[in-house]
């Protein structure tokens, strides 16, 4: 298990993608965080439903990583809430993120579990990048 919130590295020369599913009867919330040439970023994706696209606070279903030749870290805070979008809010348990290479891309799958039956998959946050 990871510590949540988790940290997920992205390497320098690189664009990408951010999505979140989820995959629970609770409500769901992921806040990322980073900051890239001292300009911090929060998206905050949320939800809940079985294959559910969580979405970011605009209503996207996805969050395009900027161009940048720097390398960052993103904060993933993975929380849920039995009672709904209005909380209370709970942090869920966070299983280590997995991190797949080829082609030029990586993928990293980062998933939660917000209750006893241990399927680890309540939220679903997949980050994908390039290089440039």
């Amino acid at each position: 298990m990871a510590t949540n919130p988790v940290s997920i590295p992205v390497n320098g020369d690189s664009t990408g993608l951010i999505i979140c599913n989820a995959h629970a009867a609770y409500f769901q919330r992921v806040t990322l965080k980073w900051s890239i040439l001292s300009s911090p970023t929060t998206v905050v994706f949320s939800g809940s439903g079985e294959g559910i696209p969580m979405k970011t606070q605009d209503g996207a279903t996805s969050y395009d990583l900027p161009a940048t030749r720097q390398g960052y870290s993103i904060s993933a805070l993975f929380e849920y809430s039995p009672a709904g979008s209005n909380g209370p809010f709970y942090q869920a348990s966070v299983k280590d993120p997995i991190i797949s290479t080829g082609g030029g891309s990586t993928i990293i799958t980062v998933t939660s579990e917000d209750s006893n039956d241990q399927d680890n998959n309540d939220s679903y946050l997949i980050i994908t990048y390039k290089g440039l």
